[in-house]
């Protein structure tokens, strides 16, 4: 049993991190993170140290080489604000990629219905012409 692990929760009203730019240097754009998020490995489980209360989230050694996890004192540990920096990636990547494919198809839809549009006028210039053929027919046939 895990139960008496020194692990604890962290309880607090908020949560900052120095986010300013003066803090960082060598800043660069992150690289797709949306394949990996994709693959990201979650599981429902149960915590040793809370009486075995149920929760819902990734195991750190499942996803090891994702950029919010590494190797701490006592096991792997996940950079909660790296997570949501990975997370809040992957989904600005879905939502271009979704809005992307959604005017693609927008496109895609006028121009059949633009197709649509013209073989309904065609289809209506050959039933006319096929009139005209069809009387111009009955009248020879009854000139014999």
């Amino acid at each position: 049993s895990r139960a008496d692990s020194s692990w604890r929760p962290v309880l607090a009203s908020g949560f900052s991190q120095q986010s300013d730019e003066k803090w960082k240097y060598n800043i660069k754009d992150m690289p797709s993170r949306l394949e990996q998020f994709k693959n990201l490995d979650f599981k429902a489980y149960r915590l040793w140290a809370e009486n075995g209360k149920y929760q819902e989230g990734v195991i750190a050694n499942d996803n090891i080489g994702l950029p919010f996890i590494s190797k701490g004192y006592d096991g792997y540990t996940v950079d909660s604000y790296a997570y949501i920096t990975f997370i809040g990636k992957a989904t600005q990547e879905y939502i271009v990629q979704t809005d992307n494919t959604i005017n693609e198809l927008k496109n895609e839809n006028a121009e059949l219905k633009n197709k649509a549009t013209n073989l309904k006028s065609e289809l209506s210039n050959l039933t006319t012409e096929l009139e005209t053929i069809k009387q111009q027919l009955s009248i020879l046939l009854n000139k014999w």
